[in-house]
């Protein structure tokens, strides 16, 4: 969203919680990256730092937690269904269809935390 006054902000509502800013950041960072652009990393975090005025400390740490998050999301829709996460039933069928997308999340997850997942299917 952007404000009358050109500020820009990211609502999430399934995720309200009040915690630390480098957690939405890194969440919009995961997605807009591994779904085809993985520039778009690197170009929304410099737009963050310029409007900010300030550089994004220890955000590997925070990377890492949406990209889990993300990972067994999509790991537990497909082994026991997408509705015992809340999710519409048709979701697990969408992600078979994101494969690559899931590739890029634990690519991710491997970069920050050094876990290899190569059953997988990513070395």
């Amino acid at each position: 969203m952007v404000s009358e006054d050109g500020r820009t902000f990211v609502v999430d509502w399934t995720n309200f919680d009040v915690a630390d800013c480098r957690l939405d950041l890194a969440w919009t960072l995961l997605l807009s990256s591994t779904y085809g652009n993985p520039e778009a990393r690197g170009e929304i975090l410099g737009a963050y730092e310029r409007f900010s005025g300030k550089k994004v400390e220890d955000l590997g740490f925070f990377e890492a937690a949406p990209a889990a998050r993300r990972f067994f999301a999509v790991f537990v829709s497909m082994k026991v269904g997408p509705e015992r996460l809340g999710m519409r039933p048709d979701a697990a069928e969408k992600m078979r269809m994101q494969a690559g997308h899931l590739r890029e999340v634990i690519k991710v997850l491997r970069d920050r935390t050094g876990i290899y997942l190569e059953r997988f299917g990513v070395p």
